[in-house]
């Protein structure tokens, strides 16, 4: 618990702080969520980005607002934090999986981490916009 705040159990208390620090401050977020033994970043594209707000109730817990509307923030599964394009909180061994981009037949392309399908049907330069995202290399055009 932070300051009232409930987390997981697990979580870090430099991802608690940074939270509600970002809480606070009404910063944009991205969170990474992944593998807080291996540092290995899960891929999670939609639903990482907006501004981090607390549910009401009992037990008030982070939640990440944005234009889908707000969801709870997997508090003890964050493997990076950046806020407002820094980033604040990075596991020790972190690390983006293997990337293959592969051509389909129309031309489009299907990005896979391993025999995961991350996007499908992108056209070259979107799949090079979301092979960058991922990445951490954003707002490129």
């Amino acid at each position: 618990m932070i300051n009232g705040i409930h987390v997981s159990k697990g979580t870090l208390s430099q991802v608690a702080e940074q939270l509600y620090y970002s809480y606070v401050h009404k910063s944009q977020v991205r969170l990474h969520y992944g593998d807080t033994d291996t540092g290995e970043d899960a891929l999670f594209l939609y639903n990482t980005t907006g501004v981090v707000t607390v549910s009401k109730g009992s037990q008030p817990a982070f939640e990440l607002r944005n234009d889908w509307g707000s969801s709870p923030i997997k508090t003890q599964k964050i493997v990076k934090l950046v806020n407002n394009g820094v980033v604040v909180y990075q596991h020790p061994f972190y690390h983006v999986p293997t990337i293959q981009l592969q051509p389909n037949i129309d031309g489009t392309i299907t990005l896979l981490s391993g025999e995961r399908v991350l996007a499908s049907r992108l056209t070259p330069k979107r799949a090079r916009q979301v092979f960058l995202y991922i990445n951490g290399i954003e707002n490129i055009s």
